[in-house]
This record gives structure tokens, C-alpha cells and sequence, in this order.
């Protein structure tokens, strides 16, 4: 029970949005409450303890196979924007455009686009600092809300 606590509460305390990766070394804890949950109820079994097995088996299998499906089929789709997908291909035709705009605006509501602006763009970093507007924060988090003819968060 400690070893849970001890891993959920930095990340309840965590200032920045929920994310489910914060918790990952609860994991084996609740790998081990479950083990000796499915432990204790194969003791509680009668004799022809067979057909209880196979239907743990099958749970198993459809719970498995459930998730595949989910994982290959529909969170690619439905969650592909909070791995931010699509930066790349936003940066490449903003590229291509560029040069006919004074300001080029950039919404920040699926992250801090301005780290894939320098990957994809490839700005040299003389030109990034020689131009940024950037300011850290009160809780020491460094934003960035523009640089050469790029704005972010829609100022």
C-alpha cells in the first residue's frame, strides 16, 4: 500500500496537466494486489477447478485482444493530437508560405509549438536568440512567444 501512495502523491502534486506515464512505477504494485486477488479466489475454488481457469483464460484473452484493437485501431485517430502529430506538417507548409507573410501566428492549445518550429525549420540558434521574446514564468517555466516572424498563442 505504501509503495502506491509513495508513487501517486508527486504526481498528484504535479502543476502541469495529468498524465497517466507519472504513475507508472505504481505499476508492479498493482501487478502483484492483482496477482494475489486471482491467488486467493483459485484457493476459494471447488475441487473442478478446470472450467474456472478456462474462463479466467478467456477473460484474459478477449481483455488482450480488446485492448490491441483499441490501441492499433482507435487511439492512433482519437488521441493522435496530444503526441503532437501534425507539427511537422503544419511547420513544412507554413515554410512554403512563409515568405509571402509579415507574422506568422501559431496556436499553443496542443503544446509549446515553438520547440517543433526550431526542429522543423531548422533556425540557427544566433537567429533564435538574436530575435525571441521569451520570459520565464513564476514557477520557472520558460515560454517562448516568438522569434523571427513566428508567434505563438496567438498574439
Amino acid at each position: 500500500m505504501y509503495w502506491i501512495i509513495a508513487a501517486i502523491v508527486p504526481a498528484a502534486t504535479a502543476r502541469e496537466t495529468p498524465h497517466a506515464l507519472r504513475i507508472l512505477n505504481s505499476l508492479p504494485a498493482w501487478h502483484m494486489f492483482i496477482a494475489y486477488g486471482i491467488l486467493s479466489i483459485y484457493r476459494l475454488l471447488p475441487k473442478g477447478k478446470k472450467i474456472y481457469m478456462f474462463i479466467l483464460a478467456a477473460l484474459y484473452l478477449f481483455s488482450i485482444t480488446y485492448y490491441l484493437h483499441n490501441y492499433y485501431r482507435h487511439y492512433p485517430i482519437e488521441f493522435s493530437g496530444e503526441w503532437q502529430y501534425g507539427y511537422r506538417e503544419a511547420v513544412r507548409r507554413i515554410e512554403s508560405i512563409s515568405k509571402n507573410y509579415d507574422k506568422i501566428i501559431i496556436t499553443e492549445n496542443i503544446g509549446r509549438p515553438y520547440m517543433y518550429t526550431l526542429f522543423y525549420t531548422q533556425t540557427d540558434p544566433d537567429d533564435l536568440f538574436r530575435t525571441k521574446d521569451a520570459f520565464f514564468d513564476t514557477a520557472g517555466f520558460y515560454h517562448v512567444q516568438g522569434f523571427l516572424n513566428y508567434r505563438f498563442g496567438g498574439s
